[in-house]
Parts: structure tokens; C-alpha cells; sequence
């Protein structure tokens, strides 16, 4: 699935517990879990890229024995990580294949195809959740739109500085429009409703404290870029600097945090210069 140099082992994602605050991704899944537990009572959730759980840990923590949880990452570290939480099933695997027999009442992919290799990857993908999901259930797809008119990516890709730095630190193969991905989920699936969001705020925030510190450090000390990585401070115990370190950034990047949050609500129907997309999808039947 992955044919890049990004290795998900030695730097798996999605090992950071989420804090609900200041959070769309959970926000945005709390508010469809809702829904789905007042027509049903328990509500059955794949993750398709769960990571170690940083999603589905704040839905068990919320709604507890009202969802059963499954997750499939391509990352053992990620997933022996979820594993140890205790809180629901979880098989290594990649995304294009069907791991499990059940049929699910919602599925969860939060930035995932624009990290599998191919566009043939992601439509292989798109079939095995068309064929998992149950005939009245949900699809909940995040997913970035880098190529969107007007946001950082497209500026980098049109200028050619920094054109890689989504590829070279977050593993994403693929860029897309909001035109190019509602094209290739249209034969399996129709949207019900969709929002936007990662607008400037958020997008320079990512610039200034994750990418451009992470090519400075990559630079001058891969090692040091390594250590300071999410994953790295959970799989092992960092030294006081590290620490230190990581409490400045988390403090420096708060502010950003808050102002980008209240800037998708504020823009969620405002597709200029957005960074990612909610799509809440139905499958065809």
C-alpha cells in the first residue's frame, strides 16, 4: 500500500490520545455517533487507519458500551499500541483489503487515502467499505485538499518551495481537489453533507511549528527530528530536555490551536482556501 520512504513503523502515527478540546475531527464524530445511537441504541465502528487509537479512545471514553470498536492500521506498532487500551478489536492490515466479516453501522477514515499509494489503492479501498458498511449506515471521510485554490499546499505546489513536505513528513502519496476526490467516491457512494475546514489559521500554524522546524531538524539532526516526533514520546520515555522542549511547543502552538478551531466553525461552508473536508457519505445501493 505504501511504496514511499515514509516508514510506519519506525514512525507510526496516530499514537497521541486526542484531547476533545478545540477538536473537529472528534467533534465532528461525536455529533454523527449521536445521531446513530439515538436511531439504534449501539452502534458497531470501523476506523479504517485507526493509528493507536487516537480517535476511537475519545468515542469509547464518551459513549462506552453503545459502540463496539474495530480499527485496521498498516503499522504492528500502531496497532499493538491500540491493542494495549483494551477497548475494542484491532488487526494490522492495509486499507485496500477486508479483514473483517461484519457489517459495520459507520465508518470512520480520517486522513487516510491521501496516504495510500495509488488512485487504483484508493478505489480498491472504496469497495471494501462500500461492502463493510450496512445498507442504512454511515460513511465519515476527513480528508486533506491539498491542491484546494488558494491554501499553503497549492501555494507550495505552484511556487515549488516546500512541495514535499507533506510526503516527507506525513506520508501523503496523493493530493487532491475537492473536484478529484468527489469524482472517485461517486460510483460507491452520495454526500449527505460536507464542511470544511483547516482553513489559514490552521495551516499556518502547521507550517510554522510542525514543518518548518521538522525540515530545520531533519537538516541538521534526523535524530533529533526523530525524537521529537508524537509517536516517539509515547513508545519510549524522553529525557528532561526533550520534555522540556515538547511543553514550550505545546504552550507556543495553543493559541493557534483555539483561533484555527473557531475559524473552521466559523468558515465550515467556505470552500476558499481550505486545507481538508468532512464528507458524511451514503452508500449506493
Amino acid at each position: 500500500m505504501h511504496k514511499s520512504n515514509y516508514d510506519y513503523e519506525e514512525k507510526p502515527q496516530g499514537l497521541r490520545l486526542q484531547d476533545e478540546r478545540f477538536n473537529r475531527n472528534i467533534e465532528v464524530v461525536f455529533s454523527i455517533i449521536d445521531d446513530e445511537i439515538t436511531q439504534k441504541g449501539n452502534v458497531k465502528i470501523l476506523e479504517i487507519g485507526c493509528g493507536g487509537g487516537t480517535n476511537l479512545f475519545p468515542i469509547k471514553q464518551k459513549f462506552g458500551e453503545k459502540v463496539n470498536l474495530y480499527g485496521v492500521d498498516i503499522s504492528q506498532v500502531a496497532i499493538s499500541f491500540a491493542n494495549n487500551l483494551n477497548m475494542g478489536t484491532f488487526i494490522q492490515g492495509e486499507a485496500e483489503n477486508r479483514h473483517f466479516a461484519e457489517e459495520f453501522d459507520l465508518i470512520l477514515v480520517l486522513d487516510v487515502l491521501e496516504h495510500l499509494s495509488s488512485l487504483e489503492n484508493v478505489r480498491q479501498t472504496l469497495e471494501v467499505i462500500h461492502a463493510s458498511l450496512k445498507d442504512e449506515g454511515c460513511f465519515l471521510l476527513n480528508c486533506p485538499i491539498e491542491l484546494n485554490p488558494w491554501n499553503i499546499h497549492w501555494f507550495f505546489n505552484k511556487t515549488n518551495l516546500f512541495a514535499d513536505n507533506t510526503k516527507k513528513f506525513f506520508g501523503h502519496l496523493i493530493q487532491f481537489t475537492e473536484d478529484s476526490l468527489l469524482a472517485t467516491l461517486e460510483k460507491n457512494f452520495y454526500v449527505e453533507k460536507k464542511c470544511y475546514h483547516a482553513h489559514f489559521i490552521s495551516q499556518l500554524s502547521g507550517f510554522i511549528f510542525f514543518v518548518l522546524p521538522k525540515e530545520i531538524m531533519s537538516k541538521l539532526s534526523p535524530d533529533l527530528e526523530q525524537k521529537t516526533r508524537d509517536s516517539s514520546f509515547q513508545i519510549s520515555t524522553p529525557g528532561l530536555g526533550l520534555r522540556l522542549l515538547k511543553l514550550i511547543h505545546s504552550i507556543c502552538i495553543l493559541p493557534f490551536n483555539v483561533l484555527g478551531y473557531y475559524e473552521s466553525i466559523f468558515r465550515k461552508n467556505s470552500r476558499f482556501g481550505a486545507g481538508a473536508i468532512y464528507l458524511k457519505l451514503k452508500k449506493r445501493l
